[in-house]
């Protein structure tokens, strides 16, 4: 199961997928994430899942945990007896509410219970003001939960004093833990809120509770904490460094007396002459006409354009002397750092020696400037000068099929480990 979740500006946030093809899900979060070209950030990451992350992204990963985030767990036997020195003030509460409403009852929360646990609400909104955007929120995921209580197969508990619902707590098992996702109370009844968390304790047979962040609230957490949690659960904002969205143009790249640079509107004819010539092209493996069906300088330069600004794909003139003597490509990227290079030349220029000295200067920029971790080449295997030009830059063959020789090249960092 993949969670996306859409912010303002419509970036796209995830969820560490759920599931047995972990693996796939991420796949798949990699191809949206490529074809929207969106930034990948992951929200509410636990630690255990961080090296899975590094790991699969080359380490190209930043993350931070977010404190306000962070869920508190506690051991729930202590959580139901409150015994020790260290639990007096929840004793306090306690008994204080017991000797002021000895008439109440604990009640087992149904679907019945549901327009009162509404009221409640409404009650709790206007007894606590939500001046803050946060609080509205809440109070509206809470009204959610309360509204959903059977399609989301939540169990809870009730208190009720005097025939009215004061205070109420919905919550799920998984596994070992009675995870706590709606907790409301009236503020008016002493010591109700500590009632109502140690009630719902003994309701449950978990081993441990759950009682998820403080969203930042100061006093949430000092309440929070109060009840000495056994340790916080963290929550990291993972974000995954793709290094092609840094490219903010084509810069210019010098190899003796070649100058690799960005394709301008001076060299629009010889880029047309360089993509239609079908003769020269059969080694390149992709055909224009698939994208372009009316072939225009003006066509092809919408075309590196879009690609540019996607960032599917960015585009190196090679010049000598000023002219257009073909081109250098780096493409089909890869999320953590990975993307295939090409390069092609007019066939009067084949043969000098400069496409050696471009692909093999092109791909020390992606890999040492750009800090790409890992670079992709193929070329067809009738295509012997290819294979020389890749071999030179530093790749090793690594497969092959019927038709192509499979190429890679690693950073220096992801040699030293072993990869």
């Amino acid at each position: 199961m993949i969670v996306k979740k859409e912010s303002e500006g419509n970036q796209a946030f995830f969820f560490f997928p759920l599931g047995e093809n972990v693996d796939a899900a991420l796949d798949a979060i990699d191809d949206y994430v490529i074809k929207n070209s969106k930034d990948l950030v992951f929200v509410g990451v636990e630690d255990s899942y961080i090296d899975i992350l590094k790991k699969r992204y080359n380490g190209k990963i930043r993350y931070e945990n977010k404190r306000a985030w962070c869920d508190y767990i506690y051991d729930a036997k202590e959580f139901r007896e409150f015994k020790g020195k260290k639990y007096d003030g929840q004793r306090n509460h306690i008994n204080a509410f017991l000797r002021l409403y000895p008439d109440h009852k604990v009640k087992t929360f149904t679907e019945s219970d549901v327009p009162r646990a509404i009221e409640l609400l409404k009650e709790y909104a206007k007894e606590k003001g939500l001046k803050t955007k946060m609080a509205r929120s809440e109070f509206k995921k809470s009204k959610e939960a309360t509204e959903n209580f059977s399609r989301l197969s939540l169990t809870g508990i009730y208190v009720e004093i005097n025939g009215k619902m004061v205070s109420y707590s919905l919550s799920e098992k998984c596994g070992k833990t009675q995870i706590i996702h709606v907790e409301k109370a009236l503020r008016s009844y002493k010591g109700l809120y500590p009632f109502t968390a140690n009630a719902m304790a003994k309701y449950t047979d978990a081993e441990l509770l759950n009682r998820e962040d403080d969203s930042g609230d100061l006093g949430l957490r000092k309440s929070k904490l109060q009840y000495k949690p056994i340790y916080l659960l963290n929550r990291n904002v993972v974000t995954v460094i793709r290094p092609e969205t840094s490219i903010k143009h084509i810069p210019t790249l010098f190899v003796e007396n070649l100058t690799v640079s960005r394709i301008t509107d001076e060299d629009l004819e010889n880029y047309l002459l360089l993509n239609v010539d079908d003769q020269n092209n059969k080694w390149w493996g992709y055909n224009y006409r698939n994208d372009i069906k009316n072939p225009t300088k003006e066509a092809f330069k919408r075309m590196l354009e879009e690609d540019f600004n996607k960032r599917h794909s960015f585009s190196f003139g090679i010049h000598l002397n000023g002219n257009l003597i073909g081109e250098a490509v780096f493409y089909n990227f890869k999320i953590g750092g990975e993307c295939e290079v090409g390069l092609r030349l007019f066939k009067e220029y084949q043969g000098k020696g400069y496409g050696k000295k471009v692909f093999k200067r092109v791909s020390d920029f992606l890999i040492y400037e750009l800090k790409m971790s890992t670079l992709h080449a193929k070329c067809f295997k009738q295509n012997i000068a290819s294979k020389g030009m890749i071999t030179y830059s530093g790749f090793t063959m690594h497969s092959e099929d019927d038709k192509f020789f499979y190429f890679k090249r690693n950073s220096s960092l992801l040699c030293e480990k072993g990869h």
